[in-house]
């Protein structure tokens, strides 16, 4: 009950806090994302709506924050749709329509967000209209309308032809720090997030626009063009910003949510060739969300795994304790009858001392489970997520009253045909010793003791078989209680294992740098002392595309992609699979796109969609996403990261830190191998704390079960143990009988546990898949060893503590009394 009522408030709360998130951010229920813009969407939009429902547009954009994978909001003014949850921090400047906002967890690892300003890189290509583009470009190259306008002239001297580049960077100062419902996974394991009003990036832009470009060539643009009146900081309704392309619905009524997304997708569809719709999500769906809607629905699930096999176990606990109870007072049972006392009476003795001792543990329990274990689980999610304060006691009242009400009446049952065959004999039956069963009857034959081992070794195995259901019993406990303990140190293995694959392939290098923004940095990086080798490649967020047969997208997989110069593995920083005019894909992309080696998938990088073929998949644990060569998508590269190995006995860490020193200008931050193991195992600690638990109630289990059932074969073996020690057995040889009989039964149960235990860690692990990790299941040898030997050594040491019981019987009681 404690491990059930629990976890089932684990799970009430979880969900509690993450829906009190959303409902304070009035998070949307359906996102529209386009691929360009269009004037018409938004009428359109609206009129599928029914009163009551809401409609605001805005701008997505993939961004960096100093370096760091975000995505950008830019909107006129605070929303109330997917609006801040709260804003901390802020800033005198702040206003509704002009403000940059960051997310809280992202301030959290870079406290020093709030004094700097912070390093906004934006992809460009997607960023600024396509007629300003093209009115660059012709200005640059010359049309027949447009001479043409040389760059030196058009660029001021020791500045940036932006407009050309791919991506620019552009400084900000945060005028606050949010929490939002769009960022409910904190930065360190996730996406950042930031909002920014349309009259701020304006301006910004604006301002880089006059800062890099000379003023006869901006009053030429703006002459042919007017693009001031596009970038005008004071205009910022929607026909004013022509790169909108996201659309936020929140319902009225949510359970019309489907019929919505069709009608919605349906008008898409109907404008053919100009057809720009690039997904319709909900809450669900969103990658930013999946990993907490993972956690919540997990987090239930988990319910109904464990606490079903310690349900199972308790079950058997509860019957051998019973027998106990009914072998100890046999005589007892039939003076009552005697006496007159109705059977009814004597079961309702026996079913109400059950109901009583059973009651207490549930109550017990039930309060003991709520303030524990959420309390336990509350240090992963607070780890993860940004969620409001947990609840002290979450009781969940009605699923409480049917699980005791459940457990009462089925452990009322088991007491009843525990008792029934006793209560059913007539009271001089009760009375009396029971007849001689078969082993008693060889015992008194066996009136010599030719080999006292070969004899307990014989009586061992006809008592198993002379009580086939308690041995069963046995043999049952023990294979719950050994599969539990593979299941434990099982995921220990898997998270092991997936951990030093992911260091083996991926995390091989001794540090990982980020640029501040892209460039080519390899030579200065290799000037620094300390460093031995240098590979700089790209990484970036992507979304990664399987087709249908008509080369239409059917699935999009929210991921990275990350590109290398040639033979990269060659050189032994990457350990994945690669081979020319391939793509490699981890596991989980994979699994998540439904796609195999030999599909064709697509992936974004630099704002433009490459396709290709899938040559490997290589299982990753955390790392999930796409592995490419530039030169066989004919990529431009544009460095944005670098693997760096240093010289053998430097210091790491200062090697780093020597790095952003003295590059500071260019460098952004880094990570080096051990701190990504140590983030890892951090968030890898809520699933260790678990496996924990599973080996310490599979040990108090093995404990209760065996020592119940011992206990119960030895009160049941009084009068064959008095018997042997009339036929003048020693202590230690009768105990050897029980031992034997024990053990044997334990090894079977403790084999048969170990065939069990992988399925029940599969059944765990699947239940409990979380967005971050891809489980690579496994268990070590050494595990089943080890499961083999507790369950061994626990059934010895409690066997043999209670075989010391038989010097304690006495012959002349135990032939006149039942037990």
């Amino acid at each position: 009950m404690t491990l059930f009522v629990g976890l089932l408030s684990n799970a009430i709360s979880l969900a509690n806090r993450v829906d009190a998130f959303y409902a304070a951010g009035n998070q949307a229920d359906i996102y529209v994302t386009t691929s360009k813009y269009d004037d018409n969407d938004y009428n359109a939009i609206k009129g599928k709506l029914d009163k009551g429902d809401t409609l605001e547009w805005r701008t997505e954009i993939v961004a960096s924050l100093n370096g760091r994978e975000s995505y950008g909001i830019i909107c006129p003014r605070i929303p109330s749709i997917s609006k801040p949850v709260e804003i901390l921090n802020q800033r005198p400047e702040h206003k509704n329509d002009n403000f940059f906002l960051v997310d809280y967890s992202y301030y959290e690892s870079n406290k020093e967000a709030y004094e700097d300003e912070v390093s906004v890189e934006y992809a460009l290509p997607a960023l600024i209209p396509s007629d300003m583009r093209k009115a660059v470009l012709d200005f640059f190259n010359g049309t027949e309308t447009t001479p043409g306008f040389p760059e030196d002239v058009a660029v001021k001297p020791g500045k940036k032809n932006i407009l050309m580049l791919d991506s620019y960077e552009i400084k900000y100062r945060a005028t606050g720090f949010m929490k939002h419902p769009e960022n409910i996974a904190k930065t360190s394991y996730n996406q950042g997030c930031y909002f920014m009003s349309t009259k701020m990036f304006k301006q910004k832009f604006v301002d880089a626009l006059k800062d890099n470009y000379t003023a006869p060539f901006l009053e030429a643009l703006d002459s042919a063009y007017h693009v001031w009146d596009l970038l005008d900081p004071r205009k910022t309704d929607r026909n004013d910003l022509p790169w909108a392309n996201q659309y936020l619905i929140k319902l009225n009524n949510t359970s019309t949510i489907t019929d919505k997304e069709n009608v919605i997708k349906a008008y898409f569809t109907d404008k053919g060739e100009n057809n720009n719709l690039f997904a319709v999500s909900d809450i669900e769906s969103n990658p930013w969300s999946v990993s907490a809607a993972t956690d919540v629905r997990e987090s239930m699930q988990l319910t109904f795994v464990f606490p079903f096999v310690f349900f199972a176990v308790a079950l058997l606990v509860i019957l051998t304790t019973m027998s106990q109870v009914i072998i100890k007072e046999r005589m007892m049972i039939g003076t009552f009858k005697a006496l007159g006392v109705s059977r009814a009476m004597i079961f309702w003795h026996y079913i109400s001392l059950t109901l009583l001792l059973v009651g207490i543990g549930c109550v017990l329990g039930s309060i003991l489970g709520p303030l524990i274990i959420p309390a336990i689980m509350a240090m992963k999610y607070n780890i993860l997520y940004t969620l409001p304060a947990r609840s002290l006691f979450v009781f969940p009242w009605l699923q409480v009253l049917l699980t005791v009400t459940a457990f009462l009446g089925i452990s009322a049952l088991v007491a009843f045909l525990v008792c029934r065959s006793e209560i059913n004999l007539k009271p001089v039956e009760s009375m009396m010793p029971p007849s001689l069963n078969p082993d008693e009857k060889s015992i008194k034959r066996e009136v010599k003791k030719p080999n006292p081992l070969k004899f307990s070794i014989k009586m061992a195995f006809r008592n198993i078989k002379a009580n086939l259901v308690k041995s069963m019993m046995v043999v049952v406990g023990v294979l719950g209680c050994t599969a539990l303990c593979v299941c434990g140190f099982g995921i220990d293995d898997t998270l092991d294992n997936g951990i030093e694959r992911e260091f083996s392939t991926y995390y091989t290098s001794d540090i990982t740098m980020t640029y501040a923004y892209g460039g080519t940095f390899g030579s200065s990086l290799s000037a620094v002392e300390g460093v031995k080798e240098v590979e700089e490649y790209t990484y970036s967020v992507s979304n990664l595309m399987t087709y249908n047969d008509d080369d239409s997208v059917r699935f999009t997989y929210y991921s990275f992609v990350r590109a290398y110069q040639d033979n990269v593995t060659d050189r032994g920083y990457l350990g994945v699979p690669m081979t020319k005019g391939k793509i490699t894909i981890t596991n989980k992309a994979s699994i998540n796109l439904g796609v195999g080696v030999g599909d064709k998938v697509g992936f974004t990088l630099n704002n433009e969609t490459y396709v290709g073929t899938v040559g490997h998949v290589t299982d990753m644990f955390i790392s999930h996403g796409f592995f490419v060569y530039f030169s066989d998508f004919g990529i431009e590269p544009i460095y944005n990261r670098a693997f760096i190995n240093c010289e053998a006995g430097s210091n790491v860490e200062e090697v780093a830190k020597n790095i952003m020193d003295i590059n500071s200008k260019t460098m952004s931050s880094y990570v080096t191998r051990d701190g990504v193991r140590e983030q890892t195992e951090s968030v890898m600690s809520g699933i260790y704390l678990m496996t924990m638990a599973v080996k310490a109630f599979a040990v108090i289990l093995a404990v209760v079960v065996l020592y119940n059932l011992t206990l119960l074969n030895f009160r049941e073996r009084i009068r064959d143990i008095a018997t042997l020690k009339v036929l003048g057995f020693t202590k230690r040889e009768i105990a050897l009988s029980l031992i034997i009989e024990t053990m044997v039964l334990t090894v079977v149960g403790a084999i048969l546990g170990l065939f069990l235990g992988y399925p029940f860690m599969w059944l765990v692990l699947y239940v409990n898949k979380v967005p971050l990790v891809e489980f690579l299941n496994i268990v070590y040898p050494l595990t089943y060893a080890v499961s083999f030997l507790i369950s061994f050594v626990v059934a010895l040491v409690v066997t043999v503590s209670l075989s010391l019981l038989t010097k304690r019987v006495n012959m002349l009681e135990s032939f006149k009394a039942a037990g």
